[in-house]
């Protein structure tokens, strides 16, 4: 056989594998979205799956101004069949299906809808393009099999290969800015201690995460080096003036004898005093001192809640409201490394500061989602395979009602024939799978046929047995 047709093969394993992984994906963006209701009586939502209609509006390819979104449910109400383009999930955005920006159609689900929705942003994604190269993706001219990374403030795509810095490894980072983000927020430059930063001119240099804690262990390693050798020097110098001084002291110690004959006394009567005193203080009451312990505590436990209730979000993710003044607790420290950044942390941005100078920043640049827990795509898709268990769950419970309310002889023949045809089939398939080859239509015919026809050889069992 051919190595080339080899190659090609798919074996079953793979095929059911993949498509696994395709339904765990479709659950995880499209699960926790409504494919019955038009989302617009909902508002900006915080997060939802959007597509772009082409066939309804062709000039967006072209003309900015024109771009849409529609919501999930209008994509199979309103536009089944059409040109759509699939744009993953965006936020803060409110169904457009109906409104001027669709002048030959109306919402099928909702017809009440105002004529735009001033607050929507729409960037080169509605399209039908992505990335610093503006193509489509899948792009038929492009050869070369790439990933596409979204940024997590623009919510642009980006190939793998059209970023401005090398790539780390799949699994070391939660998500990305890119590069004409982190030039227009600059804050984000004090918190690269947060991120995977490597140029693309950092030769074989291996990508690694940064480890913050050793890191501090070898600067106060070597600060510590520092100054036992400081010490050492100083000790030296000291023992040289000392041993000078040893010949001086020990004629000056004979007459300073004589002295301290005579001023034992008054130490001995100095010393009956301050334990005098010592003694009248111990006998004041002890609930002074733990009044000043008591306020030390709450000015400590003020400033911890203030800390804590800075990086603290409200319900499942709401954006945080403007809080009282408070200590910045951004990194003094600026890079000058200007590139996409890779953070580490799934929870990087509950890190970043929020001091009241630092959220009227987050405002008046727009991005107070950044500081909001429940923004993330990861708690979104977290939101849909839960949502999504939950509806396999309520089936298997309404299976079972149905199964239950069927007479009993109807259902054990249906049952018995459901389980026949699922084993002779997992025999059937199994010899592909350890053989690995690809189960042709011709194959399925082929069982199917066979199986009917042992069927019928079968003794019918009477209706009158029990």
């Amino acid at each position: 056989m051919d190595n080339s047709c080899e190659d090609s093969i798919v074996t079953l394993g793979e095929v059911l594998e993949a498509e696994q992984e395709m339904i765990e994906d479709a659950n995880a963006v499209l699960g926790a979205g409504d494919d019955k209701n038009c989302t617009y009586t909902e508002g900006y939502m915080k997060r939802q799956p959007l597509y772009a209609c082409l066939t309804c509006i062709p000039e967006a390819k072209e003309d900015p101004s024109k771009r849409a979104g529609i919501c999930l449910a209008c994509c199979y109400h309103c536009h089944d069949g059409h040109d759509l383009i699939e744009l993953y999930t965006k936020r803060n955005f409110r169904c457009d299906c109906g409104n001027s920006k669709f002048p030959a159609n109306t919402c099928n689900l909702n017809k009440a809808k105002d004529k735009e929705n001033v607050l929507n942003n729409y960037n080169q994604n509605f399209s039908g393009v992505y990335c610093t190269c503006s193509r489509p993706y899948p792009d038929p001219e492009d050869k070369v099999s790439d990933e596409m990374i979204q940024c997590v403030i623009c919510e642009d795509w980006y190939h793998t290969r059209h970023l401005d810095c090398k790539l780390p490894p799949m699994n070391s980072y939660a998500e990305m800015t890119c590069r004409s983000c982190v030039e227009k927020h600059q804050f984000l430059l004090h918190y690269d201690n947060l991120c995977i930063t490597v140029p693309k001119d950092a030769g074989d240099t291996p990508v690694e995460v940064e480890n913050t804690e050793d890191k501090k262990t070898d600067d106060l390693n070597e600060s510590k080096s520092c100054d036992d050798s400081q010490k050492i020097d100083e000790t030296n110098e000291k023992d040289s003036a000392a041993k000078e001084n040893e010949k001086d002291s020990a004629a000056k110690e004979n007459e300073k004898v004589s002295e301290n004959t005579e001023k034992n006394d008054a130490i001995i009567e100095n010393n009956e005093k301050e334990n005098n005193i010592k003694s009248h203080e111990e006998t004041k009451p002890i609930e002074e001192n733990g009044a000043v312990e008591t306020e030390k505590k709450e000015d400590t436990n003020k400033v911890e809640a203030e800390k804590e209730k800075s990086l603290k979000h409200e319900g499942d993710g709401e954006a945080v409201t403007e809080n009282e003044e408070k200590v910045c607790i951004k990194p003094k420290e600026k890079s000058e490394n200007i590139c996409a950044k890779f953070w580490t942390n799934v929870n990087w941005r509950q890190q970043l500061c929020t001091c009241t100078e630092c959220f009227n920043m987050y405002k008046e640049q727009n991005i107070l989602f950044l500081i909001d827990a429940g923004d993330t795509v990861q708690s979104y898709e977290e939101k849909g395979k839960a949502k999504s268990l939950e509806n396999a769950q309520k089936v298997e419970e309404d299976s079972i009602k149905f199964l239950n309310s069927v007479n009993r002889i109807p259902l054990m023949e249906t049952l018995a024939a459901y389980n026949d045809l699922k084993e002779n089939l997992t025999d059937y398939l199994k010899k592909f799978a350890e053989n690995k080859k690809v189960v042709r239509e011709e194959d399925i015919r082929e069982f199917f046929s066979e199986f009917e026809s042992r069927k019928k050889q079968k003794v019918e069992i009477p209706s009158m047995c029990r």
